[in-house]
C-alpha cells in the first residue's frame, strides 16, 4: 500500500512530524482547514486532473505544464496530417507507450505493446493516471472501463484511433 500512495506522488510522515505540524499551524491560527504531508503535486497532477487549475498553480511548476501542453498540440497536429492508418496507429503507439512509461516509472523500450496491461504491472491506480494521461495528450476521452478492457497497449492505440478520428469529423463552432 505505502509504494501504491508513493507512486500516486503522496509521501508518508511519521506521526512525530505531523503533531510538530499540527501544533505550528496552531500557533500561527491560519484557518480551520490543514493539510500536512509531502506531496509531489506535478506526480499527483496525474492522477488528479482537478489538480492543474489554478488553486494549485504556487504548487505545480507552469513550465511542466506548458511543455507539456506544447507537446500534446504537436502530438494532435501531427495525427490531423498523418496519410495513413499505419501511420496515426505508429504515432499513437509511440506516445502511448511514453504515457505508459511514464506511468509504471520505467523506460519506454521496456513496455511491451503487446503484453497484457496487468502483467506489465498496471493496476487500477496506474490505469487512471494513464487514462489521465492519454486525455491530456490525445484530446479525447478514453473511459477508463474501455482502456482496461483494450487489455494491450496495441488495442488502447486502436480504440484512441477511432476516437480521435470521430473528434476530428466532430464540427467545430
Amino acid at each position: 500500500m505505502a509504494d501504491t500512495i508513493a507512486r500516486s506522488g503522496i509521501g508518508l510522515i511519521s506521526p512525530q512530524a505531523a503533531m510538530d505540524a499540527l501544533d505550528r499551524h496552531r500557533v500561527l491560527d491560519n484557518g480551520p482547514a490543514v493539510t500536512v504531508g509531502v506531496m509531489d503535486w506535478e506526480r499527483l497532477a496525474q492522477i488528479l486532473a482537478a489538480l492543474t487549475g489554478s488553486r494549485f498553480s504556487a504548487q505545480l511548476g507552469n513550465a511542466a505544464g506548458a511543455s507539456t501542453a506544447q507537446a500534446a498540440e504537436g502530438l494532435r497536429h501531427r495525427l490531423t496530417k498523418a496519410t495513413s492508418a499505419t501511420e496515426r496507429i505508429t504515432l499513437i503507439m509511440d506516445a502511448l507507450t511514453a504515457l505508459a512509461a511514464g506511468v509504471l516509472q520505467t523506460g519506454p523500450d521496456r513496455v511491451s505493446t503487446t503484453a497484457n496491461l496487468a502483467d506489465l504491472g498496471l493496476d487500477s491506480l496506474m490505469g487512471a493516471e494513464l487514462k489521465v494521461q492519454v486525455q491530456r495528450a490525445f484530446g479525447c476521452e478514453l473511459p477508463l472501463m474501455e482502456l482496461m478492457g483494450a487489455a494491450t497497449l496495441a488495442g488502447v492505440a486502436e480504440r484512441l484511433d477511432v476516437l480521435i478520428q470521430r473528434h476530428q469529423q466532430e464540427p467545430t463552432g
